[in-house]
C-alpha cells in the first residue's frame, strides 16, 4: 500500500512541477517581467513599493501610451499580470503597482477595513496617497519614452476596487485617453459623503474619456444596477450592455459588457474580457491589435491545475516519506460505541464553546474600538478572540474527556512538542514544500505567500508562538482523541476526524461570515468568505488527517499548517502588522 501511495506522490509532484515550469515558460514568451522596488514619498514619508513592469520583447513597443493597471484589497499585481502579459505582447509598456502595504509594497493604504462604504474607501486611497499614483503615472511614462515623457498618453485598467481608483483618478487627469474598469467598486456611493462630493465636478459625459465598464455573469459585491448606475454618474441614461455610446474622438465614449463564465475575483483571467479590453484601445489608439491568439487564459487555467496536483501531492506526503524520519502510525484501534458519541460530542461542542469566549474576549475591545473609532482593530480583536477562545475551550474539553486538571493537560501539550524533534523538522520540511508549491502556481496570479517586508516578518514570528498555541491542543483534540477515538489508523477514521473538524470550524466561519455580512450589508461577499474559507479548511484537515494517519503524530501538522497559514494571513495584510494596531491602539488610549 505504501509502494503505491509513494508512486502516487512522485506522479503529482511530477505533474505539479512539470505544469508549474509550462506556465513559466508560456508566461515568458515575447514579453520581459520585471519587480522593481523603487523608493516613493507620500505625504512626507518614504517607503520601498514594488513596480511589476512588463515589456514587449522581440519587438519595438509602443511609445505613445502607457498602460498602469491597479489591483484590488488584499492581493497584488500579480493577479493582473496575465492581463499584463497580453497588453505587453500588443507593443505595450505596462506597469502594475503593488498598492501601499500589498504584495512586495511597503507603506499602509490610508483606509480603515471597516468596509461599511466602498466608496469612501476608494475615494480615501484616491484623495490621501494621490502623490503615490502620480510617482507611478510619471515613473511609467518615462518608462516609455525617456526623452520625451509628456508626449505619453496614459490607458488606466483597474480591477474591483483598483477599479474604483482608476476611475477616480482618471477623472483628475487630462493625460488619460482611455480608463477601463472590472467589476468596479464604490463609485455610485462616493458623493453620499460631503468629503469627497468634489468628485462629481470630475465625472460627467465628457471625463474620464473613452470609459469601458467589465462585469462578470456573478458578482458577489456588485449588482448589475449598481454597475449601470457608473454610466448614469457619467451621463449615460438608462444605459444597455453591449451598446457603445458617444465617441472615440471627444473621448465620450462609453460602454458596459458583461463577461464570460467568471466571478468578481476571476472576471480578468477570461478570454472574452481580454479581447474586450483589447478591443477597446484599439478604437482608442486606432493601432490594429490582434486578438486572435490568447495565451493567458489557457496559462492561468494550468496554474490552477498545477496547484491541484501539488495540492494532491500534499495529501500523500505522510504516508510516502514518514518513514524516512522514522515516524512510523500504529495499528487499528477497536474503540467502543459509546467512545465514538462523545467524540462528536466534544467537537461540536468545541464550536459553541469557542465561539462564547470569542465574543467575551473580542466583545469589550469591540467597544473600545467603537469608542475611540479605531474600526482598523476590529480583525485584530477577532483574531485574538479566537485563538485565545479556542485554546480556552480546548483545555476545557480535553481536561474533561481525560478526567484530569487543566495544568496536566497543557502539560500533555507541552510534552507533544518536545517529546521528538524529527517531528518538528517533518512540519518545517511540510511547511516548505507549501511555500513552494503556493508560490510558484496560485501566487503567480493572486499575491505571494513568500514575505520579505521585515515588519511583516517580525510581526509573523512575534505571532508565531500563539498560532502554535492553538494548533497543537486543536490537533490534540481531532487527532489525539477524536481519530482515535474511530479507530486511529484506518482511513475512515481520518475521513471521519476531518469532516467533523470541518463542520466544527464552518459553524464558526458561519459566524464570522455572519458579521461580516451584518456589517457590510454584502450578501454575496459574505457567501464568498464562507465558501473560500471551507475550501482552506477542507485542504487543511485532509493534509492534517492523512498526516496523522501516516504518522500517528499531531506535531508535524501543527507546526506547517501554523507557520504556513500565519504567513498567508500577513502576505494578505493590507497594513504593515497585525501588531502595529496593537501598538497604535495602547498610544490612543494612552494619549486619551
Amino acid at each position: 500500500m505504501r509502494d503505491k501511495v509513494k508512486t502516487f506522490f512522485v506522479i503529482f509532484l511530477i505533474l505539479w512541477a512539470s505544469l508549474a515550469g509550462i506556465s513559466l515558460f508560456l508566461e515568458r514568451i515575447n514579453v520581459k517581467i520585471e519587480d522593481r522596488f523603487v523608493p516613493v514619498t507620500v505625504n512626507g514619508t518614504t517607503f520601498d513599493i514594488n513596480l511589476l513592469v512588463i515589456k514587449p520583447q522581440g519587438i519595438e513597443w509602443n511609445k505613445n501610451y502607457a498602460i498602469v493597471l491597479f489591483h484590488t484589497l488584499l492581493l497584488s499585481a500579480y493577479s493582473l499580470k496575465p492581463l499584463g502579459i497580453e497588453l505587453a505582447r500588443r507593443g505595450f509598456v505596462v506597469i502594475i503597482p503593488d498598492l501601499p502595504g500589498h504584495g512586495y509594497s511597503e507603506g499602509e493604504l490610508p483606509i480603515f477595513f471597516n468596509a461599511s462604504d466602498l466608496g469612501i474607501l476608494v475615494a480615501s486611497a484616491v484623495t490621501y496617497i494621490k502623490d503615490f499614483f502620480d510617482f507611478i503615472v510619471g515613473y511609467a511614462k518615462k518608462e516609455v519614452n525617456p526623452s520625451g515623457p509628456s508626449n505619453v498618453k496614459l490607458i488606466f485598467i483597474g480591477h474591483s476596487f483598483g477599479g474604483g481608483i482608476a476611475l477616480l483618478y482618471a477623472a483628475l487627469r487630462k493625460d488619460v485617453c482611455a480608463t477601463i474598469t472590472i467589476s468596479p467598486v464604490g463609485i455610485s456611493s462616493v458623493f453620499r459623503n460631503p468629503e469627497f462630493s468634489f468628485f462629481s465636478d470630475y465625472l460627467n459625459r465628457s471625463n474620464p474619456k473613452n470609459v469601458l465598464l467589465i462585469v462578470p455573469p456573478i458578482d458577489e459585491v456588485n449588482s448589475e444596477n449598481e454597475i449601470k448606475k457608473v454610466l448614469e454618474i457619467l451621463g449615460i441614461e438608462r444605459p444597455e450592455i453591449g451598446k457603445i455610446y458617444g465617441d472615440f474622438e471627444d473621448g465620450t465614449a462609453r460602454m458596459l459588457i458583461k463577461s464570460s463564465l467568471s466571478e468578481h475575483f476571476t472576471v480578468q483571467f477570461t478570454r472574452k474580457t481580454m479581447v474586450e479590453i483589447i478591443k477597446w484601445i484599439s478604437k482608442v489608439t486606432k493601432l490594429n491589435l490582434d486578438t486572435s491568439i490568447m495565451m493567458e487564459p489557457i496559462r492561468v487555467f494550468l496554474t490552477y491545475l498545477s496547484l491541484t496536483s501539488g495540492i494532491f501531492s500534499l495529501f500523500l506526503i505522510g504516508p510516502a516519506i514518514s518513514e524516512r524520519f522514522g515516524l512510523i502510525s500504529g495499528g487499528r484501534r477497536w474503540p467502543r460505541f459509546e467512545l465514538k458519541i462523545k467524540a462528536v460530542k466534544a467537537g461540536l461542542l468545541w464550536s459553541f464553546i469557542t465561539i462564547l469566549f470569542t465574543i467575551m474576549l473580542a466583545l469589550p475591545i469591540f467597544l473600545i474600538v467603537a469608542y475611540f473609532e479605531v474600526p482598523a482593530l476590529v480583525g485584530p480583536a477577532s483574531v485574538f478572540g479566537y485563538y485565545i477562545g479556542s485554546v480556552l475551550s480546548l483545555v476545557l474539553i480535553i481536561s474533561k474527556w481525560r478526567k484530569i486538571p487543566a495544568k496536566e493537560t497543557i502539560r500533555l501539550f507541552i510534552i507533544e512538542l518536545y517529546k521528538d524533534a524529527r517531528n518538528v523538522l517533518f512540519g518545517l520540511l511540510i511547511a516548505a514544500l507549501l511555500f513552494i508549491i503556493f508560490q510558484s502556481t496560485i501566487s503567480q496570479i493572486s499575491v505571494p505567500v513568500i514575505i520579505i517586508d521585515l515588519k511583516k516578518l517580525v510581526g509573523l514570528l512575534i505571532f508565531y508562538p500563539l498560532a502554535l498555541l492553538f494548533s497543537i491542543p486543536y490537533d490534540f483534540l481531532f487527532r489525539r482523541e477524536i481519530q482515535e477515538a474511530f479507530g486511529g489508523g484506518t482511513i475512515s477514521a481520518a475521513a471521519i476526524a476531518a469532516g467533523l473538524s470541518t463542520l466544527a470550524r464552518l459553524i464558526y466561519i458561519l459566524m464570522i461570515a455572519g458579521i461580516i455580512m451584518l456589517i457590510t450589508g454584502l450578501l454575496g461577499f459574505g457567501l464568498l468568505i464562507i465558501f473560500l474559507l471551507f475550501l482552506v479548511q477542507i485542504v487543511a484537515e485532509t493534509l492534517a488527517a492523512t498526516l496523522y494517519l501516516a504518522t500517528r503524530e499531531i506535531i508535524p501538522e501543527a507546526v506547517s499548517n501554523s507557520i504556513f497559514w500565519l504567513a498567508l494571513t500577513f502576505a494578505l495584510s493590507p497594513s504593515l502588522v497585525i501588531l502595529h494596531y496593537y501598538v497604535s491602539f495602547a498610544g490612543i488610549i494612552l494619549y486619551k
